[in-house]
């Protein structure tokens, strides 16, 4: 997460809301480092807080949103996350990295972060909503990278105009 973290900084201190938007890179950095976590986390949260260095009311919230309690004996809890809980923190950094970028996230980086092939990243932004563009990046290195896009606002087509129209 942190050579993503890199990769949009210029982005992220131009931005009108600088405290903010440095709170939600680090909490991305925070996410990213839970998702990294194994299936099954027998730790509290924390021997978690200290293991992976990711502040204990974080690790409270994430484990409650991203896992689920199971009680292994009488005084001893561990915590599973299921597919549809990894999910959840998936697109839960995305939609984070979008806002970090102005809607756009360079996704190769973000994958390579996240231990992630790139096809799978490309499906995730998809279901998102988002289109792609190859641009040039900047630096000493002319090179080619896919960002994906989410077209903000988003226009939603509720029919209510039409409706309007029959009465």
């Amino acid at each position: 997460a942190i050579d993503y973290l890199k990769s949009i900084s210029k982005n992220v201190i131009k931005g009108l809301d600088q405290s903010n938007k440095i709170r939600m890179a680090l909490y991305l950095n925070e996410l990213v480092r839970f998702y990294l976590l194994p299936k099954i986390i027998k730790d509290d949260s924390e021997k978690l807080s200290k293991k992976t260095k990711i502040d204990k009311k974080h690790i409270e919230i994430m484990l409650n949103k991203y896992t689920k309690a199971s009680a292994e004996g009488a005084d001893r809890v561990f915590y599973v996350k299921d597919t549809i809980l990894v999910l959840r923190n998936v697109f839960h950094i995305l939609a984070i990295s979008l806002l970090l970028n102005n809607y756009q996230a360079e996704y190769g980086t973000l994958a390579k972060s996240m231990k992630l092939e790139s096809k799978v990243m490309t499906g995730y932004f998809r279901e998102m909503g988002c289109s792609f563009k190859t641009v040039e990046k900047e630096g000493k290195k002319k090179k080619k990278e896919t960002v994906a896009i989410l077209k903000a606002p988003l226009k939603l087509n509720t029919g209510m105009k039409n409706f309007a129209k029959r009465k």
